[in-house]
């Protein structure tokens, strides 16, 4: 096999690379919910094209006999393929990983809902508390972007709210929530007495 070949079976296998890094991205920022103005985040989305430029340069010199700017040149084009391929990627990528945060923040207010309503049924009506561990020590306290749940309870009804992917309440008060779907992961996350009254387009 020629130098030339060789060098172009390493192209094709190091333009599966951006796909590979992004999909090891998006398990770890699942995992550890990387803030997506974080300089990790940043860090993490140019260590593949950094790697995949560096990589095809080494195999470029050690098999084309050419001269360096010739392979800075082709390596230059690989950053440039590989920049295209995340550019389309990361958006459904990020997109995956929001809707996985909200799976996980409609679960956990139904345990605690289900707390709450077994709290109901002992002691004749809701707790009257702010705080989700007056209803069980072992609740879950966070949503699934790492920001803590806000609880309105009284005896006779609450709201329990998530503020979505960028943890601020849209309303002053749980009472002027608007009821229905919503379609920006921004959007408030809310139950009322065990029922989503505001909740993700097509996750009710």
């Amino acid at each position: 096999m020629s130098g030339e070949q060789r060098s172009g079976t390493g192209l094709v296998l190091l333009l599966a690379l951006p796909a590979i890094f992004a999909t090891v991205w998006l398990t770890f920022a699942v995992i550890v919910r990387l803030p997506q103005d974080n300089a990790a985040f940043a860090l993490l989305i140019l260590a593949p094209l950094l790697l995949v430029t560096a990589i095809y340069f080494v195999i470029d010199r050690a098999f084309i006999k050419q001269s360096v700017g010739a392979s800075i040149v082709r390596s230059l084009i690989i950053l440039l393929v590989a920049f295209l391929g995340l550019a389309v990627e990361i958006p459904s990528e990020l997109t995956i990983a929001q809707r996985m945060h909200q799976k996980e923040t409609m679960q956990r207010m139904r345990t605690i809902a289900a707390a709450l309503r077994a709290y109901a049924s002992t002691h004749h009506g809701f707790p009257v508390t702010d705080n989700v561990a007056a209803a069980g020590a072992n609740l879950p306290r966070e949503d699934g972007w790492m920001h803590p749940f806000a609880l309105r309870s009284r005896a006779d009804s609450y709201f329990l709210m998530s503020y979505g992917s960028h943890g601020e309440p849209d309303v002053a008060s749980p009472e002027k929530y608007p009821a229905g779907p919503t379609t920006r992961f921004e959007d408030d996350i809310v139950m009322r007495n065990g029922e989503f009254i505001r909740y993700p387009e097509g996750l009710q």
